[in-house]
């Protein structure tokens, strides 16, 4: 397959991206404007950021007038992120020009990041990684850019109750398709529901950051099992 045709692969897998994408940063784009960000600052959050949780947490800290530093432990956990997908994905970038692979980088999201590794593990690519991963994530970037605008300008009158009513909806149907789309990695699958089901018991335990300090128990245990699994498949 030539890279445009991967590029068009990869752009229609993400298709269902586009949906939750919508509903997440239209939403985040009227909680910036309720916040009196300017629109330049607002498109910046979701440009640097990329990530609807993280920008939500953000959004609420500076609206609550939190301390600094809290501010920056959220920026650092957020930003650790491109660590972890970086080393997933540098095996598989390792044919793209360096250029390339930072373009790449800048656009990885937990959606984009699935969509493209799924891809990746699944089906037997032996070139062309980096021209599907353009085609499921600039569009996806792109349409994040626009929800968020059109959010900023358009959805008015957005209660504080009613945006975690959004995300309390939306992430987990968008967060379970992308899990399914794991499948038959079963251990991605677990630890997700593990998510899903733990955190009513977490939240109760009102300890800060454990919601942060689960997800990374879960992630290095993640990263510890595949690579035990690749080293018994490599032996």
């Amino acid at each position: 397959m030539t890279n445009r045709q991967l590029f068009r692969e990869g752009l229609i897998d993400a298709l269902p991206i586009w949906l939750s994408f919508f509903f997440m940063f239209s939403s985040l784009g009227s909680i910036c404007q309720a916040n009196h960000l300017n629109d330049i600052n607002s498109l910046l959050l979701t440009l640097l950021i990329f990530a609807a949780p993280a920008q939500l947490a953000i959004l609420y800290a500076l609206k609550q007038d939190v301390n600094i530093l809290y501010i920056i432990f959220i920026v650092f956990v957020v930003n650790f992120r491109f660590l972890l997908n970086s080393a997933v994905m540098a095996p598989y970038f390792r044919n793209a020009k360096p250029i390339h692979s930072f373009i790449a980088m800048l656009m990885f999201s937990a959606s984009t990041f699935t969509v493209a590794y799924t891809k990746f593990k699944s089906e037997d690519f032996k070139q062309g990684h980096i021209a599907y991963f353009y085609g499921v994530a600039i569009p996806s970037y792109i349409f994040a850019l626009v929800s968020t605008m059109f959010g900023y300008y358009f959805v008015k009158e957005f209660s504080d109750e009613r945006i975690p009513l959004i995300f309390m909806i939306v992430m987990p149907l968008h967060f379970a398709a992308l899990t399914a789309r794991r499948y038959p990695d079963i251990f991605a699958i677990v630890a997700t529901l593990s998510g899903f089901l733990a955190m009513p018991f977490i939240q109760s335990l009102k300890i800060n950051f454990i919601e942060i300090i689960y997800a990374l128990i879960i992630g290095v245990l993640f990263c510890v099992l595949d690579a035990r699994k690749k080293g018994k498949s490599n032996a």
